[in-house]
């Protein structure tokens, strides 16, 4: 197993998966219709319809929001056109992969990046799905999200599964500039790693081109709900918490730290950042 600095990467092979241009591109595109349409009508002093209408002033401000929407959508359609927007790649060597979010390109180059894993190192790979159900906008509410995950059993050195967690847990605790919380791969407990799989080809091609270097489990699935906390133990919740923080979903960390906590939004993000960081099992360097 090695570790990569953007600046030191090998050639990839071509059998490589890439996060989609064409859906950001659409989802600019339709942002940034809707804005020009929100522009158009506060120009015109607002629309009348029968029984209502929309005043200028509503549309200006509608329009200013989805142009921000459009502008976040525009630089996730600049970050898919780099060539740092990969997630995995196969050769017949072994498996490289992305751990540093293709959205984080502005990152130094010569932080660690990414990770080779000889196939020799790898026990099996496997599908798997969960569902989880999370804090909706309106207090007390929710809403459901499915993940398509890539499991990976390592079997690696200790040394080796140590230095893999520590970068992990360096990326998931950087602080300096600016961050988007997309952590992709993820290192659990049981030596397996989770790959966040948005990436294409889908989760079924990679675990065809992965089944002639490694075997293939059977695929599991899960449901995890994230908004039915308070009869767990103090220790269930923080594990449950951690998963989320640990997954980039900062803002449902901070709604339920402060529900069951009492936090405010600023302890509450603190405490969602010490989550991410010691998601990546710290009993490793002890071990």
């Amino acid at each position: 197993m090695d570790l990569f600095r953007e600046e030191m990467m090998p050639p990839l092979p071509a059998c490589r998966y890439v996060y989609p241009v064409l859906p950001a591109a659409l989802a600019f595109a339709g942002w940034s219709l809707a804005a020009l349409a929100c522009f158009w009508i506060g120009w015109r002093a607002g629309v009348g319809f029968d029984g209502g209408g929309v005043p200028g002033f509503v549309a200006w401000w509608c329009g200013a929001w989805l142009t921000l929407f459009a502008l976040l959508w525009l630089r996730t359609l600049r970050a898919r056109m780099r060539p740092s927007n990969w997630l995995a790649a196969v050769s017949s060597d072994g498996l490289y992969l992305k751990f540093r979010s293709y959205q984080n390109y502005h990152f130094p180059r010569e932080e660690l990046a990414a990770v080779f894993i000889p196939w020799r190192e790898i026990q099996g790979v496997r599908a798997s799905r969960r569902e989880e159900a999370v804090p909706g906008i309106e207090r007390g509410s929710s809403y459901r999200q499915r993940r398509e995950l890539v499991e990976a059993k390592l079997s690696a050195s200790r040394p080796k599964l140590v230095a893999l967690g520590e970068a992990l847990a360096r990326h998931a605790g950087r602080r300096k500039g600016m961050k988007f919380n997309h952590f992709p791969v993820q290192l659990t407990a049981d030596d397996r790693l989770q790959i966040l799989w948005e990436a294409k080809p889908g989760v079924q091609s990679f675990l065809s081109d992965a089944s002639a270097h490694a075997k293939v489990q059977k695929p599991v699935s899960a449901a995890v709900d994230f908004t039915a906390l308070t009869g767990l133990p103090a220790e269930g919740q923080r594990e449950r918490l951690a998963q989320l923080a640990a997954s980039g979903d900062t803002i449902s960390v901070i709604k339920l730290a402060r529900q069951l906590y009492g936090f405010d939004t600023t302890r509450a993000k603190a405490f969602a950042e010490e989550l991410r960081a010691s998601r990546s099992t710290p009993a490793r360097s002890t071990a």
